[in-house]
């Protein structure tokens, strides 16, 4: 897990213990419906002796969140978002050779403060964790004809920010605004037709997500 996702989570054990003791005032549920845009800002090792590197694109899905408010300032928020990403290879020998595709389960939990500024327009921070876990790889033609059998995906824990903000159309209904930074990575490990490890990559892709939708408060 790390020092730094240890620390964030006694930091939020603390924030939900204080919250709890405040006002109960405000508590309830809110879902929302949103449209993500998830923009990867991506990074890796090189592949093997080529120096290339990967690189994710970016994707538009749909996104459901719920949020718990424990009162008026202080929350929780639960995100369930699923998407596919093509990989392909960047500079290097073989630039621009596909690598197949990945999809990517991100569950995102972060720990909400919302300011104190009306009850119509209301925005918010947020910091939490996230658990991506990899799965059903599509492996590339040209990754065939290169003798790859198939590539292993490890999952990753790791932190993420938000900034978002809610406005009020009537007691119940919400538009809501919401930008993420999620910091994900994972270790990519070629294997060949035989079995034998060619190479393992480590592939950061740490995406800024972009969401807006509609909401409604419970």
């Amino acid at each position: 897990m790390g020092r730094k996702c240890l620390s964030f989570v006694a930091v939020a054990l603390i924030l939900m213990a204080v919250a709890t003791t405040l006002s109960a005032q405000d508590a309830g549920w809110t879902v929302r419906v949103r449209a993500i845009s998830i923009n990867p800002n991506d990074s890796s090792g090189t592949i093997d002796a080529t120096g290339s590197r990967v690189a994710v694109d970016s994707k538009i899905v749909p996104e459901v969140d719920f949020t718990f408010k424990f009162n008026e300032r202080f929350g929780m928020e639960l995100i369930l978002a699923t998407a596919r990403h093509d990989l392909s290879a960047s500079g290097g020998l073989v630039a621009g050779i596909d690598l197949g595709s990945i999809r990517l389960l991100p569950p995102t939990l972060t720990f909400q403060y919302y300011f104190p500024t009306g009850p119509h327009v209301i925005p918010y921070i947020g910091l939490g964790v996230n658990y991506t876990q990899f799965s059903s790889y599509n492996l590339s033609s040209d990754l065939r004809m290169a003798g790859v059998k198939g590539v292993d995906f490890s999952n990753s824990f790791d932190v993420a920010g938000q900034f978002g903000l809610d406005v009020f159309m009537d007691k119940h209904w919400l538009f809501n605004f919401d930008v993420k930074y999620i910091r994900i990575d994972t270790d990519a490990t070629i294997r060949t037709v035989t079995g034998a490890v060619v190479d393992k990559v480590s592939v950061e892709v740490n995406p800024w997500v972009f969401g807006f939708g509609v909401g409604y408060r419970f």
